[in-house]
């Protein structure tokens, strides 16, 4: 299944039935009957992208449906529902998460494209030949271009600091990297001596 759920309910007849329901678009689901989650998942930086349906009853007032939209809410659904309207909005959902997974996928800086998910580099629409670290090197300095990345930060975020792996390792992988990209891209990579290396854009 390539969508999962998780439903939060203190009708137990509600969940079981939403389940099904689900089930039968091929929708994997969780099933919880308590718990205030949706401040706790928009304050966690790690889970903060999951989109958040509330399903609430005909009591709840116009100033409380606000107040869940604007603490995160994606969508908002009245009981009683129609089951067609409901996976209806939850497909929208799918389709903007996944539009938006799209957009974080593939990296355009510089003239240069990344790719994260099918791990691949292209200069000006022509694909370079990187190996795994290469393109972790580049993917570690287009997101933080223009800082000072140091050849520790480095070493952790793509070496992990494997007990083999020392500065030496990282200057050769670097100088591999730039030789790949080619001389007018090599010089966006500023070595900054006993320090570590920046990405910048030369004007």
């Amino acid at each position: 299944m390539r969508y999962k759920v998780l439903i939060i309910d203190d009708n137990i007849c509600i969940l079981e039935a939403l389940k099904e329901l689900l089930l039968t678009e091929n929708i994997s689901v969780i099933t919880a009957e308590n718990g205030e989650v949706q401040r706790i998942l928009k304050q966690d930086r790690t889970t903060s992208h999951i989109p958040i349906l509330i399903l609430t009853g005909t009591q709840v007032t116009e100033k409380d449906q606000v107040l869940c939209i604007e603490n995160g809410a994606c969508e908002y659904i009245t009981k009683p529902f129609d089951n067609n309207v409901f996976i209806a909005r939850l497909k929208n959902i799918f389709r903007w998460q996944d539009y938006k997974c799209k957009l974080k996928q593939t990296i355009k800086k510089y003239g240069l494209e990344i790719n994260e998910d099918e791990r691949y580099v292209k200069i000006k629409g022509k694909i370079v030949n990187l190996t795994q670290i290469e393109t972790d090197l580049l993917l570690t300095l287009i997101r933080r271009h223009e800082q000072l990345l140091s050849y520790k930060y480095l070493l952790e975020t793509t070496f992990g600091y494997a007990e083999h792996v020392n500065t030496h390792t990282l200057i050769t992988h670097m100088s591999n990297l730039r030789k790949k990209l080619g001389p007018y891209y090599a010089k966006y990579i500023l070595t900054i001596k006993g320090l570590g290396y920046k990405l910048v854009k030369y004007i």
